[in-house]
């Protein structure tokens, strides 16, 4: 999820494409996958979260998802 998040604020906030990025793949013994990763953009902190937390917009900044839906939100 966070290259997904690391990939919407580059193409949302038009960091450039060089930006040095960090980014690390972890296989959990559930099968499942741990993705870690960051990188610096020059942008507001109030339009870096509006890009976090827009799941439901993220077909708007990344054109091959198909769709993107809250399934639940919580206060935390």
């Amino acid at each position: 999820m966070k290259l997904i998040t690391a990939a919407l604020l580059v193409f949302a906030l038009g960091a450039p494409a060089a930006a040095e990025t960090d980014v690390r793949l972890k296989r959990l013994p559930s099968a499942a996958y741990e993705l870690d990763g960051g990188f610096e953009v020059a942008a507001s902190s109030g339009a870096v979260w509006a890009v976090l937390t827009d799941y439901e917009g993220i077909p708007s900044f990344v054109s091959s998802m198909r769709s993107s839906r809250v399934r639940e939100t919580r206060e935390d």
